[in-house]
């Protein structure tokens, strides 16, 4: 299969999962906490505060549709089980040790990306990055990673002011 019908196919494969997948966790996902709201005020607008849902699982699948892409003999594009933490448009999954306020913010920069770009635009982009560049150079990822660098060293900014500068000029 060629790359462009590979892309398509994956990015219509994983957009079903996402929303499948969040489906499941949202019945066991939180609001964030006082903690994590007060820590992450002001990097984040309230709606998105308000919006996102926290679930902390053991362990993140891939997804059902990998055994299908194995018997063609095509590459998996990314082993999330080795993820501490994945975005499902607003419903963060952290895998339990792992919950840190680094990780959180890292995934909540990818619930700013989705609601700027939208689900579609968001998974097509990224599986397009991923599968010419790998997981770190997808620019989705670089922006999350920079960011949450500037987080921790205490940087006071908006996440959606400059990722609409990023992503929407």
């Amino acid at each position: 299969m060629e790359l462009d019908k590979l892309n398509s196919y994956l990015s219509q494969k994983f957009e079903e999962w996402v929303y499948q997948q969040r489906e499941i966790h949202l019945t066991r996902a939180r609001p964030l906490s006082n903690e994590e709201r007060a820590n992450l005020n002001g990097y984040f607008e309230r709606k998105i505060l308000d919006l996102t849902r926290v679930a902390a699982v053991d362990h993140i699948s891939n997804p059902a549709f990998y055994d299908e892409l194995r018997e063609r003999k095509m590459p998996i594009p990314m082993d999330f089980t080795s993820a501490v933490g994945l975005t499902l448009i607003d419903c963060v999954l952290l895998r339990k040790g792992f919950e840190s306020i680094s990780t959180l913010f890292h995934e909540m920069v990818h619930v700013v990306q989705t609601d700027l770009l939208g689900v579609r635009k968001m998974v097509e982009l990224y599986f397009a990055n991923l599968t010419k560049n790998g997981y770190l150079g997808v620019p989705f990822e670089r922006q999350a990673y920079d960011l949450t660098a500037r987080f921790s060293r205490g940087k006071s900014f908006s996440v959606r002011e400059i990722l609409e500068k990023e992503l929407c000029h």
